[in-house]
Formats: C-alpha cells, structure tokens, sequence
C-alpha cells in the first residue's frame, strides 16, 4: 500500500460467507401395497435466494489499515418440483440403530421453472443380525441430472457429510491442507474435490449392544441404551465435465477419486434423541483422528 509517498507490505484478509435460503411449500401422499412396501408421491414450490456477505480488513505493521463490509444478493430462483418413490422397509429396530432386516428407496424427481433438472436417489441398507452384534452395510447414491444440473446458483452436494462419509467436514480443513495440494489462491482443491451434482457413498458398522435389552447387551444393563460401533465409510463426488477416478489416492490429491474414513462410533438413546459420536480417521487427509456429533439414529 502507499502511504506518505512510500510503498509498504501489507495483508488482504478476505471473508467470504455465502448463504442460501429456501422457501418451499409441498405436499405428498403415500400409498402402501402391503406393510414394508409403499409407493410416494410429492410435489413442491421452491424459490430460492443467495446473498455474498464479504468482510475485508487490510494489516499492516502489525495495525489494521482499514475493515469492510460488503452484502451481494443473488438472483431469486424460482421452480417446482415432483417426486415419485418406492420405499421398502423390513427392518427392526433396537434402541439406537435398526438391528436386522432390510430397508431402501428409489427416488426420481423432476424440476421445472427457473432450473430444469432431474434427480435421481437410490438408497440400500441390509442389517444382519448375529446375535447380540449386527453387521450393517449401506450403498447410496444421489445426483442431479439434465440441462441445468450444473449450474452455479444451485448448491453443491457434499460427499463429506457425518452422515456420509465421516472425517472430512468442510470446517475441519486448514488452511496447511489446502495449500499442499496446490490450485489458484484462495482454493482448496481437497475440499472442492468432495464437492459435485452427484454423490455416492457405501458404508460397513458392526453394532455392538454394550446397554439395552439386558439379555442382549455386552454389559448386561438396560439404562441407558448404549451401541458402540467401528465402522468404515468411503466416497465419491463427481460432475457431468469431471467423472469419478476410481484408484487409490494420496493426502493431497486433488483428482476425483474415492475417499475413506475409518473409526468407532458410540450412540446414546437419551429418551428424547439418539446423540451419536464419533471418531474418525480419514486416509485421504494429512491429519490425525477427528472428533464429530451427529443428532441421529443409526442408519
């Protein structure tokens, strides 16, 4: 920067938050061909909005120069949406996760309006009970599809959801682990590699009852209801331009290739919610373990 007819070092810290905002009204209705097997139909309104909310503070010497704030609203999206499902569900229960049995749905919907695209959702879960333990495996994909299944004003989808793929939160990535991996300033190309219009993820638990049903549980009590459960998850987001890469990667890979993380996860029935956490460990970041919360029951 100038100042007094002299040049000196200074630093642009720039803070960027963009919000979206969805107002939508639906209504549905479910019509079941027998006890675990039901077709479902929906429709909604939705139009949504974004605005850019940008903090800059200029440093130097130590003392801030200057501070700003400036708010951009986006263009209003405005479109309508029909679903159509069929949903099987053989699963039981137990106090924290479903235990045994099966469950999946198979989804198709349509957008028309302001964006035209389709999606498509397709959701496998199988519980194998061996008592008292149970063996949990999951597949599931979700992508968006069509003339504007690209298009920027719509969010991306996130692969590394807690509920997808735990230990690759957005919030957990430092500012180290996105200059490793190279890419234009201010990118973060092993974060915007979890980033795509269609997801897919697969997941492996075995459920171990350590409080519950007293007859079935490691520790023989019923108050509250404990599961521990290791587990592995893997994924994978990709775009119509970038397919996915299906090989092993390193840390800082940016390609689109699968990504894993492996842990031990403890669920708690309080009554009011099942509190689930986790630790994580995921291979394709160049960190240690990570802590998360999820306000869920098992899937």
């Amino acid at each position: 920067i100038g100042s007094g007819g002299q040049q000196r070092p200074a630093t642009l810290i720039e803070n960027v938050v963009e919000r979206t905002y969805f107002d939508q009204v639906a209504t549905g209705a479910q019509y079941p061909f027998s006890p675990t097997l039901r077709l479902e139909l929906s429709v909604q309104g939705t139009r949504q909005t974004s605005q850019l909310e940008i903090d800059q503070r200029l440093i130097s010497g130590g003392r801030q120069i200057s501070a700003s704030r400036q708010r951009v609203n986006g263009d209003a999206l405005n479109y309508g949406q029909s679903v159509l499902a069929l949903v099987g569900d053989r699963s039981v229960f137990g106090p924290t996760s479903p235990i045994r049995g099966t469950r999946w749905r198979a989804e198709i919907a349509q957008s028309l309006g302001d964006v035209n695209f389709g999606t498509l959702l397709l959701d496998a879960r199988h519980y194998r009970w061996i008592r008292p333990f149970t063996l949990a495996v999951r597949a599931f994909h979700f992508g968006r599809y069509g003339r504007d299944a690209e298009l920027r004003g719509l969010p991306p989808l996130l692969v590394g959801q807690s509920a997808l793929v735990r230990g690759y939160r957005p919030e957990t990535f430092t500012f180290q682990e996105c200059a490793a991996a190279g890419g234009p300033p201010g990118s973060c190309p092993v974060l915007e590699r979890l980033l795509g219009s269609r997801i897919a993820a697969t997941s492996a638990e075995l459920r171990i009852p350590l409080a519950g049903v007293e007859r079935f549980s490691l520790l023989g009590i019923g108050v509250p209801p404990i599961e521990l459960a290791p587990f592995v998850d893997a994924g994978v987001a990709w775009t119509a331009q970038q397919d996915p890469v299906w090989r092993a990667s390193a840390s800082n890979a940016t390609a689109r290739t699968p990504v894993v993380g492996t842990g031990v996860a403890m669920r708690v029935n309080l009554g009011a919610l099942i509190v689930e956490g986790y630790w994580a460990r995921p291979l394709q970041r160049d960190r240690g373990g990570l802590f998360g919360i999820n306000l869920a029951p098992g899937w």
